[in-house]
């Protein structure tokens, strides 16, 4: 299966992912302060404050994906909010906001690819 995420616009990655995990969580993934900017990404008032955010909020949609196909958006959002075993017991969020994204990607992409075929 290949979850990539095609061309779409920034503001139709931001739109799909806060349905599926809300203002807040969109904003600290994307590095936002406030979560209004959220609102301004969706509208394209705004792009991403940089090239990295972006990249986080494309791959966060991307594993949003995978576990959407085959769980529900609530399932998904708990899986990002929750500890993960596979993940030494990190949250998702947590390593998609704030790692490096080249030194968790891989990881990330095999706990969520792991936890669709539970």
């Amino acid at each position: 299966m290949d979850e990539r995420i095609p061309a779409i616009s920034f503001p139709e990655v931001v739109a799909e992912l806060t349905t599926i995990l809300g203002r807040h969580n969109v904003a600290a993934i994307g590095g936002a302060k406030r979560t209004s900017v959220v609102a301004d990404w969706i509208s394209a008032k705004r792009t991403a404050r940089d090239p990295e955010s972006d990249a986080r909020l494309r791959f966060a949609l991307r594993l949003a994906r995978i576990i959407g196909s085959r769980f529900s958006k609530s399932s998904v959002s708990a899986w990002f909010q929750g500890a993960n075993p596979d993940l030494d017991d990190e949250l998702p969020i947590a390593l998609v906001a704030i790692a490096p994204l080249d030194e968790v990607q891989m990881r990330l992409l095999a706990a969520a690819r792991a936890f669709v075929q539970i």
